[in-house]
């Protein structure tokens, strides 16, 4: 914001791709702008908020509803007819792209392109977010972001020809940025930016945003070498933290102990996420292990993942870490409400379902894959009992806790039908009223966002696949501008 001073023309204003996409994103935080299509994506939700192509005409010299994708700025100059916040997310992409040819501030390209991600999330486009996550991606490795100094990949090459930015920055510098421009520019100057933050944003956006989905990460953590950040606060005043203490992906028991110097809400979201992380690579490269190792035992056989080790030790860690949350940061809900701390909060749980889900017979009393699911469902329960017990804008959230309720209530559909089997009608009640808890928070959260709503329809589907069958339907959640601290809006999804 400082760098807004600068007169447009400097080359320490900020990028217009960047401008564009916090506009974007601003939008969904203003009461007084208003996106004409909104309405109707949030009827719609199912299917995403943008097509597959732009719909024109969008200049005087293109043809009455003709589809056409946006290769310049001046393709996109009509977007304005969708509304403020879409078209800065458009004007953002087009600038973006045409900025990536040239390698112009690629850093704050990278910045601008997870806000769009961002954004795009909150509108409920699971494919677009991916589609983000490759340009982030793509960006990160380029620029060397993910790696430290002494850690670099083994090459002929001199250390500064690895990376756009040169050789992998010092730990001090990594934390204070101050990146040059290359040689050719036409004047020397020195950009501020957060370069390890950034890449930690990239990090944690990627392993929470497609949290939901089962697709391949793109970023591994084997490549990752670069130290956690500094606690917020220490970054925004410009304090100086010590590195040699500093903990990394691969330092030992990293997700249990916490020192007190680099830990906060931030740092513990990140190694939340980094759960997350463990569980989707097992969950996605676990038949693909099996096989390259040469077993004579069929992938597809009796055997099952969750009677191996790695199994084990990804069960147990998630429960240790859980336990070894430091004093301070054990309760989000306090007198105020921390978005952080609480989605740190909300992310091991998760990781415990995704794990547990695949392996959970809710009909065996005694499956440990199913208690451990049920446990984890509830925990997450606990925590939206919490948030409705304030008067908190779930808007200021971070908007992808609302992954941990769409789990939580698909967990609670299974075992839902479970106990409709086994005719036990107490229990169906509670897991009906718990259902409704889940779309009713969801539902708040549509009511400024499209995201709460599309996982509000694929409940829906699920309900509908594996409940309706018996004779029952789902109950309608309340209006999202119905008041939450209200205990008797936590008691709809009557049993029919």
């Amino acid at each position: 914001m400082i760098a807004l001073r600068q007169l447009p023309t400097s080359l320490d204003f900020p990028h217009i791709s960047l401008l564009h996409a916090i506009c974007g994103l601003a939008s969904l935080y203003s009461s007084i702008i208003t996106d004409p299509k909104l309405d109707r994506a949030r009827a719609n939700a199912a299917e995403g908020l943008f097509g597959p192509s732009i719909h024109g005409p969008l200049e005087p010299t293109k043809d009455e509803g003709k589809n056409f994708f946006p290769k310049t700025l001046f393709d996109v100059k009509g977007a304005w007819d969708e509304g403020f916040g879409i078209a800065h997310i458009r004007l953002a992409s087009a600038t973006l792209r045409l900025s990536v040819r040239g390698g112009d501030r690629l850093l704050q390209i990278l910045q601008a392109a997870i806000i769009c991600a961002w954004y795009t999330y909150s509108m409920g486009m699971t494919i677009g977010v991916y589609t983000w996550m490759g340009t982030i991606t793509k960006l990160v490795g380029p620029l060397g972001i993910y790696a430290s100094e002494g850690f670099e990949p083994l090459s002929r090459l001199p250390s500064n020809m690895l990376f756009l930015f040169g050789k992998p920055r010092t730990p001090v510098e990594a934390e204070t940025i101050r990146y040059p421009l290359p040689a050719s520019s036409a004047r020397s100057t020195l950009i501020n930016s957060p370069s390890r933050n950034v890449f930690w944003i990239a990090y944690v956006t990627e392993r929470v945003y497609n949290a939901g989905t089962a697709w391949p990460l793109t970023i591994s953590d084997e490549d990752i070498s670069q130290f956690l950040p500094c606690r917020f606060s220490d970054f925004m005043s410009g304090e100086h933290v010590p590195t040699h203490n500093r903990q990394r992906l691969f330092t030992e028991n990293m997700l249990f102990t916490h020192p007190t110097l680099t830990t906060d809400s931030w740092t513990l979201y990140i190694k939340a996420s980094i759960l997350i992380s463990r569980v989707r690579s097992f969950n996605s490269r676990y038949r693909i292990s099996v096989a390259s190792k040469g077993s004579s035992i069929s992938v597809l056989s009796f055997v099952s993942p969750a009677d191996s080790e790695e199994f084990r030790q990804l069960d147990q860690t998630i429960a240790a870490f859980t336990r070894n949350i430091p004093r301070a940061f054990r309760d989000p809900v306090e007198t105020t409400v921390d978005p952080l701390l609480y989605t740190a909060h909300l992310l091991p749980h998760v990781a415990m379902i995704q794990l547990h889900d695949p392996h959970a017979k809710p009909d065996s009393p005694n499956d440990h894959s199913a208690m451990q699911m049920l446990a984890a469902t509830r925990a997450i329960l606990d925590l939206i009992y919490k948030l409705c017990g304030t008067t908190y804008d779930l808007q200021y959230m971070d908007h992808s806790c609302s992954v941990g309720w769409f789990m939580a209530g698909a967990a609670i559909i299974r075992f839902l039908k479970a106990k409709m089997r086994a005719k036990d009608k107490d229990e169906v009640a509670r897991l009906e009223q718990e259902l409704g808890i889940v779309k009713f928070m969801l539902k708040n959260l549509g009511d400024r966002t499209i995201i709460g709503y599309r996982q509000i329809i694929v409940l829906e589907d699920i309900y509908r696949v594996e409940i309706e069958g018996h004779g029952r339907k789902m109950a309608t959640a309340p209006l999202a501008t119905d008041q939450r601290a209200d205990p008797d809006n936590l008691m709809f999804g009557n049993v029919q």
